[in-house]
């Protein structure tokens, strides 16, 4: 297989089932406020259409603002999601966008569905 993006109405996804290069996996940005998204919330689970059981894998949740041109790791009280998380994004503010994806070297096995819907 091949990891992908799953674009929506009401949702920004990717799957990640193959260990992703250099660049990492992540899902397409979502800006809060720019998109008009009243409520946002990011989530990781194993994917459906392969389940495993087995599925090891740290996602990384991302912010930036608009002008800005590095990522910036959010910080989850020292703690790497888990699958199974679900996470409101408390964040109005104009000009900041989100991702969500897996670097290199953070996928041992199985696949796995995270990113946002609102």
């Amino acid at each position: 297989m091949a990891n992908s993006r799953i674009s929506g109405a009401n949702k920004e996804l990717a799957i990640v089932d193959t260990s992703p290069g250099s660049a990492g996996y992540f899902t397409f940005p979502v800006g809060v406020r720019g998109d008009a998204i009243p409520k946002l919330y990011f989530s990781i689970r194993e994917n459906e259409t392969s389940p495993s059981a087995s599925s090891v894998a740290i996602v990384t949740l991302q912010f930036k603002g608009e002008d800005e041109t590095d990522w910036t790791d959010y910080y989850n009280d020292g703690f790497n999601f888990s699958l199974g998380d679900r996470k409101f994004i408390d964040d109005s503010a104009g000009g900041i966008f989100w991702r969500a994806g897996v670097k290199e070297g953070n996928l041992t096995s199985g696949s796995v569905i995270f990113g946002f819907d609102w």
